[in-house]
């Protein structure tokens, strides 16, 4: 650590870069895609129009997107978790 620090690396603020990069803009991301994925699976759930292939595809598609969601939300609460601990 002192080596790192003669350099002038400070991992704390790398830590804190990496942590913001993590929570401002990869978990938006995945959360959008999430939701995105929602509105398709129900989208194609409302118009199966009696097709049971398409409606199983359709809720297939929304448990996937929900299942999703919540990886997201729980691995934002992980990683303030993490980040608030050290």
């Amino acid at each position: 650590r002192h080596a790192a620090e003669a350099r002038g690396l400070d991992f704390w603020r790398i830590g804190d870069l990496i942590n913001s990069v993590i929570v401002n803009i990869f978990l938006p991301i995945a959360g959008i895609v999430a939701v995105l994925f929602i509105i398709i699976g129900g989208f194609r759930y409302m118009t199966a129009g009696g097709n049971d292939e398409m409606a199983e595809s359709g809720k297939k598609t929304l448990t996937n997107a929900i299942i999703g969601l919540v990886v997201v939300i729980l691995s934002y609460v992980v990683v303030t978790v993490i980040a608030n601990a050290f």
